[in-house]
């Protein structure tokens, strides 16, 4: 539970272009074969003649006051480049960033390029948030390094071989070196591609930040400065019948290291953009937010807003033939002849578009990366409940950490959500499916978000989605040590219960391609697919029988992997899934761990000194000024219960001192730690651990109050047990230095 990395001098806004590149490899594989010198030259020759003209780190000085940052953001250069291709829309997007390494934080941490990601392996996004990826990296990039007297160094990486994580060491390189890459990705859509958000101002100076967007005949750029006083003004530099040009520049001097649980798109100045293709003869009835000809759109009107609302999910489906006339048949028998309550007919027919847009039509090798259209995804639960006599309504929000529903200017900010009511006339929520949610789990983005409720050409009612307490998100450790004195390690056995967006959350670490086919085969034979449990499974299911068995070799590699983030493993040595927390299966997710720590214990004359710290989950850590200096609100999650109970097995003859000085309680508005032992069996100690978070989000100004509630944990990292011989003089207390 650190937040803090051994990079953690560095610039976030560096790690994030770093990033960037990296996650840009990660979701493109068309061409995953290795490149050679020369295409690479080729590569590097356009990227250069398209970036050199707006390049200025020659002809700046760096002020003295910047050069105590770890590195320095010289130039950050981004061109888009968009055209129509056939009935899609294409983006040439060039990015190239130049960067000072100033000290051997920067020199650690950028000589470490992922060159590969095989399946199971991990990346954190833009907003913080640990995901799943699978595939190879796309090698359109090439690095160059340049050195103090000028030299220029090209690195091929094709021709280096990555360490068992897949990362390559970037040879020569050295403090005071520019870091020269760039990378080139081809993107087509059928309307919108994505939006971009991109910081201003960050934790390290940035000299020069240049973005230009080349736009053709039909294309529409929506754009804002979020949250920023010194908000970069984007200049129209061309300006023709045919194709338009405009250009955003900005610098950045002021620096703020990122404080811990910071959300930045929350905290800090950023831009935000979106590109999107409408003709002239589609525009009335267009998704898009469109702008007048020509212009720029940054703030939208009420009537903009209501209709890219309403044209989400205006475009009924007529009857159920979207969902494929063969299933029709048996879906409207089965319902027609169930004995079942409102919630129960929902949460079926959510089962039902899951697992049938999942396995029947997008064939997804690997869960964590299935995407469902939220819009598509409403429009069949809508179907349904209107076939079943439910009242029901689409609801329509936005991302918590990105835009409020009155402020959007972007059609792709809006979520659709799904809300239907029971026979007390109580409304109950589905989001989007995700593969490992169940029918009612609300994404933690969209809890306690305004939103605007409508049906298929109205709106209805302004609300604010559900929030869930910290009861409600509950994960427990039942951890039991065995300490070897002779090996000075300790064996531990690691029960976890994960309740709510605990279990959510922690889905996309645990749960893999077995778990949803395990959930799918429950699905079909308890009759939430409306399918005749006897049909052959084909001609999809040896394909995906084949995906298990390496899902399941990787298992124990992928808990390890995420158990390390607690504890600091020695060797694992087993995992149990006990309970996935599924559909289908109860709604708590259990997980049993087997391995060791070593160096927990230490003699000191005829006592031991055992070190709690490395046998319960790390605790956060912040040094004395991040203590007492705080700038920004800290956002956390969503408001959730920790508790972990160690039962130590003492070694034979000895018993535990002074346990009186561990027990700790402390409450305020913030959250709650209490901490407390006893000695309730000869030979065993047991340490609790509780703490809760209440809120998910504190003002600066309350910053004190949150560390006053998290101190007494932050303690334990350091806390030690004195065990002294059973003859000696004692008292059931327990000493922590």
């Amino acid at each position: 539970m650190n937040y803090k990395s051994p990079s953690s001098r560095l610039s976030s806004s560096a790690m994030a272009a770093w990033a960037l590149l990296c996650s840009v490899l990660f979701f493109n594989n068309t061409f995953a074969q290795e490149w050679t010198s020369s295409e690479l030259s080729f590569l590097r020759q356009e990227i250069d003649e398209k970036t050199d003209p707006f390049l200025t780190y020659k002809s700046k000085e760096i002020p003295d006051s910047l050069m105590e940052n770890s590195m320095i953001i010289l130039d950050f250069i981004e061109l888009f480049l968009f055209k129509t291709r056939g009935s899609l829309i294409e983006n040439n997007r060039i990015s190239r960033e130049l960067i000072l390494i100033n000290d051997k934080a920067a020199v650690e941490y950028f000589s470490r390029f992922p060159l590969e990601s095989n399946q199971n392996k991990y990346r954190v996004n833009s907003l913080g948030r640990v995901v799943k990826t699978q595939g190879r990296f796309l090698p359109r990039y090439t690095i160059r390094i340049i050195k103090k007297e000028g030299e220029q160094v090209e690195v091929n990486l094709g021709k280096l071989r990555p360490n068992a994580r897949g990362e390559v060491a970037i040879p020569n390189l050295e403090i005071g070196d520019i870091l020269d890459f760039a990378v080139k990705v081809t993107e087509q859509v059928e309307e919108c591609f994505d939006p971009e958000f991109t910081p201003v101002a960050d934790d390290s100076p940035v000299l020069n930040s240049f973005k230009r967007y080349e736009l053709r005949k039909g294309f529409y750029l929506s754009f804002d400065a979020e949250k920023s006083d010194i908000a970069p003004v984007l200049n129209e530099a061309i300006s023709k019948p045919k194709k338009a040009i405009y250009d955003l520049e900005f610098s950045a001097y002021e620096t703020l290291d990122l404080e811990p649980w910071e959300v930045p798109y929350m905290t800090r100045p950023y831009t935000a953009s979106q590109v999107c293709y409408c003709h002239k003869s589609n525009k009335s009835r267009t998704s898009l937010i469109v702008p007048e000809e020509g212009k720029i759109i940054r703030h939208s009107t009420p009537e903009q807003r209501k209709k890219a609302i309403l044209y989400r999910d205006q475009e009924k489906v007529d009857s159920y033939n979207s969902l494929n006339k063969r299933f029709k048949k048996k879906y409207d028998i089965y319902y027609s002849v169930q004995d079942l309550s409102k919630v129960e007919l929902m949460e079926r027919a959510y089962n039902f578009f899951r697992y049938y847009l999942a396995i029947g039509v997008y064939m997804q090798p690997n869960y964590h990366s299935a995407q469902f259209d939220s819009r598509l995804f409403s429009q069949r639960l809508m179907l349904a409940a209107a076939d079943m006599n439910i009242e029901a309504e689409f609801v329509a929000t936005t991302h918590k950490y990105l835009a409020d529903i009155d402020d959007i200017i972007m059609r792709d900010e809006l979520i659709s959500l799904f809300r239907f009511k029971d026979e007390e006339g109580n409304w109950h929520y589905i989001s989007p499916s995700k593969p490992f949610y169940r029918a009612f789990d609300l994404d933690e983005v969209v809890m306690g978000q305004k939103a605007i409720t409508h049906n298929w050409n109205t709106l209805q009612d302004t609300i604010i989605l559900p929030s869930t307490t910290s009861s409600e998100n509950f994960h427990t450790y039942q951890l039991e040590a065995t300490v070897d004195m002779e090996k000075n390690i300790a064996q531990m056995e690691s029960v976890q219960t994960l309740t709510g967006n605990e279990r959510m959350y922690s889905s996309y670490f645990v749960l893999h391609n077995t778990e949803y086919h395990n959930d799918l085969d429950k699905s079909r034979d308890d009759g939430h697919m409306a399918l005749d449990p006897d049909a052959p499974r084909t001609p999809y299911a040896t394909y995906y029988r084949s995906l298990l068995e390496p899902d399941s070799a990787n298992k124990a590699i992928d808990m390890e992997h995420w158990l390390r983030a607690s504890f600091d493993v020695d060797e694992y040595i087993s995992f149990d899934l006990l309970s996935s927390g599924l559909a289908l299966d109860n709604d708590t997710m259990i997980i049993k761990d087997v391995f060791t720590v070593s160096e927990v214990a230490k003699k000191a004359g005829k006592n031991i000194i055992l070190d709690l710290g490395k046998m319960i989950p790390t605790q956060a850590s912040l040094t004395e000024t991040e203590k007492t200096t705080r700038h920004f609100d800290a956002q956390f999650l969503y408001p959730r219960k920790f508790l972990f109970d160690l039962r130590i097995e003492l070694p034979e003859g000895y018993e535990a001192y002074k346990l009186e000085s561990l027990h700790v309680d402390v409450e305020n508005e913030i959250g709650r730690t209490k901490i407390s032992s006893a000695s309730t069996e000869p030979g065993f100690l047991t340490i609790s651990v509780a703490k809760e978070y209440f809120t998910d989000h504190v003002k600066a100004e309350n910053w004190s109050e949150l560390i006053a509630f998290l101190e007494p944990g932050m303690n334990l990292n350091q806390a030690q047990i004195v065990l002294k011989p059973t003859q000696a003089p004692s008292s059931s207390n327990v000493e922590v230095e």
